[in-house]
């Protein structure tokens, strides 16, 4: 049942495939610049606290923790790395993820555009 909730009747109509086509562009025409706007966040901890204590609690975190290496053993055990070649996550956030209907050569172009576009904006990172 999951996923079912508001599914159409026929997935296979103009409407739905448009709107499927239409969902794809604004992602990719939308969201140009995620990575980029993404830097300042990555940057706030070192204007605040300075860079030396920046970087001396990401090292404490990561080579000290034992939730680290617990998180990373569970890590590869759920195929965390897979997420980075296939972006199903980011799919499913974005409504992408429409494998019920046939595509056209232009569905399938713009399909295969949006996976390029998540790989080049690091979405799955």
């Amino acid at each position: 049942l999951v996923g079912t909730y508001g599914m159409p009747d026929d997935p296979s109509s103009f409407f739905v495939r448009a709107g499927a086509f239409l969902r794809s562009a604004n992602f990719v025409t939308k969201l140009g610049g995620m990575t980029v706007s993404a830097i300042p966040d990555l940057a706030r901890g070192v204007m605040v606290n300075g860079f030396s204590n920046s970087m001396r609690g990401y090292s404490a975190l990561i080579s000290r923790s034992p939730a680290f290496k617990a998180s990373r053993a569970e890590m590869q055990k759920m195929a965390v790395g897979l997420e980075t070649i296939l972006h199903t996550r980011a799919r499913t956030m974005g409504d992408l993820v429409d494998g019920s209907s046939r595509t056209t050569a232009v569905e399938a172009g713009m399909e295969r555009i949006t996976d390029v576009f998540g790989k080049l904006t690091l979405m799955g990172h």
